[in-house]
């Protein structure tokens, strides 16, 4: 978005201009994200750069790895990390555009599925994006706790844990 082009309208109609430019794409979501809270999950993904958020696939639940890169949030499956490593493929990519945050208080998400191989729906791509949100902006006790194991004491994380207190299913 030309950001000359929309500097004189405020938030909500700069909202409505960035998701109707991304609706009709069928690679893609959007966001229009609060200020305070793009400020608290950036300060959270500092401390906790690395996550995984289960999808749950009919019957069966695969867990799938972020990454936070400053202003993008990279999403691989676990088994593609556990294959690959640092060459894993990303499935989902979430950029996120800071430039409003100061003048209009609102921060443009746009995330892109990968086509090669298209391995996540949008329907995916957005569950995983707001399980993004429920670890990275919820001040949720067992959330944080959950987030916090992870990093820090990886040998008392549960996956079984995670499973329950997220909410999302594919």
């Amino acid at each position: 978005m030309k950001l000359d082009l929309v500097k004189d309208l405020d938030a909500e109609e700069i909202s409505k201009i960035w998701i109707q430019k991304h609706l009709e794409r069928e690679d893609s979501i959007s966001a229009v994200v609060p200020a305070e809270t793009y400020k608290k999950m950036l300060k959270r993904s500092k401390e906790y750069p690395l996550f995984i958020l289960p999808l749950t696939h009919g019957d069966g639940v695969e867990f799938y790895l972020m990454q936070f890169a400053f202003h993008q949030v990279i999403f691989t499956s676990l088994l593609e990390y556990k294959t690959h490593g640092e060459n894993a493929r990303p499935f989902l990519t979430l950029t996120h555009y800071p430039e409003l945050v100061d003048d209009k208080q609102i921060v443009l998400m746009h995330g892109v599925v990968s086509e090669n191989p298209r391995v996540l729906t949008v329907d995916q791509a957005q569950i995983l994006t707001f399980g993004l949100q429920q670890y990275y902006v919820s001040d949720h006790p067992d959330k944080l706790q959950l987030l916090k194991d992870f990093h820090r004491q990886p040998e008392q994380f549960s996956h079984e844990r995670l499973i329950e207190l997220t909410e999302i299913s594919g």
